[in-house]
């Protein structure tokens, strides 16, 4: 049965005599403050105190238990981690990494065909001038961490939830070649093939061939691996699989053939089906860029070429 809500007593101070309500009943701990004054059983009214002798009473007595106000720490109204981005592959493993390790992060866009890269806040941020980047707030020692350039991101991001990277030295370090060899051959070669066959102008025939022959190369020997195993290393998808990914599933671009890479196809089948990269991929959809209305200018000062050529 619920009890009937007693109405507040009407006391006086026992030290100072002042009138005062108090809603507690007698031998009670007296919570009107952040100390606890031990109360008569026999006579509440004779030591109930006022709220300003009750601070008195906390100082003087030792019988008088002072709870300290809990110190609630500062908290961001934004998530863990900022990511600075745009749309491209080297972008997106970032937003695969963080949806598969399930991060929190806020995405900061820096939409490279209109210079947001050149600003002073961002040139602070990553002196090479270029996404993506992250702000983790909750670094080494629990202190802001920058970091640039995709591979070292994922690599950090790996060790930071111990996701996606295995602990094994063998299967680590082939986790670690086959991470650079994306960033060291899979990214710029496909870089090359889509700037010289959709940004240089005619003309361009020997560096597309050049390039071109490369990047089929790098897709054979993925066929080559992946025929093998189901992943790029192993029988575990690992930053490997996440860093090669935004590049060799962008065949249409690349205007690359994979029906004699069929592994290829089937490991990218696999990776398109994953919940993760179906939330990265949702987020990358809805980014607006200026990159389809960029005037000439725009190009030349993202590409470094005409009146920005350093020669």
């Amino acid at each position: 049965m619920q009890q009937p809500v007693r109405p507040p007593r009407q006391l006086a101070c026992a030290r100072c005599g002042t009138a005062f309500e108090c809603a507690l009943d007698g031998g009670c701990w007296c919570a009107a403050e952040p100390y606890q004054l031990p109360m008569s059983d026999t006579a509440a009214t004779e030591d109930c105190l006022c709220p300003a002798c009750l601070r008195k009473a906390a100082e003087d007595s030792p019988a008088c238990v002072i709870y300290e106000e809990p110190v609630i720490p500062e908290t961001r109204d934004t998530a863990m981690i900022d990511l600075y981005a745009l749309t491209s592959p080297n972008v997106q493993k970032i937003f695969i990494m963080l949806e598969e390790c399930g991060l929190p992060y806020n995405t900061k866009l820096v939409d490279v065909w209109k210079a947001d890269q050149f600003t002073p806040e961002f040139t602070k941020i990553n002196p090479l001038q270029k996404v993506p980047a992250i702000v983790d707030h909750d670094g080494p020692g629990g202190q802001p961490y920058t970091l640039i350039e995709s591979g070292a991101i994922l690599m950090y991001l790996a060790e930071k939830t111990g996701k996606f990277i295995p602990h094994d030295p063998v299967k680590r370090y082939d986790t670690l070649q086959w991470l650079v060899v994306q960033v060291a051959n899979v990214g710029p070669m496909s870089g090359q093939v889509v700037h010289f066959s959709k940004f240089a102008g005619p003309g361009q025939d020997y560096a597309i061939s050049r390039y071109r022959t490369a990047l089929n190369k790098l897709y054979d020997i993925y066929e080559e691996r992946l025929s093998t195993r189901p992943y790029v290393v192993g029988d575990d998808y690992t930053i490997a699989d996440i860093a090669a990914f935004p590049w060799l599933r962008n065949v249409e671009l690349l205007a690359v053939d994979l029906a004699q890479r069929p592994h290829v196809k089937a490991w990218i089948d696999k990776l398109n089906a994953r919940d993760a990269v179906k939330r990265a991929y949702a987020k990358i959809g809805a980014i607006k860029s200026v990159r389809d209305n960029a005037t000439e200018d725009d190009k030349d000062r993202y590409f470094g070429r005409g009146k920005y050529a350093r020669v």
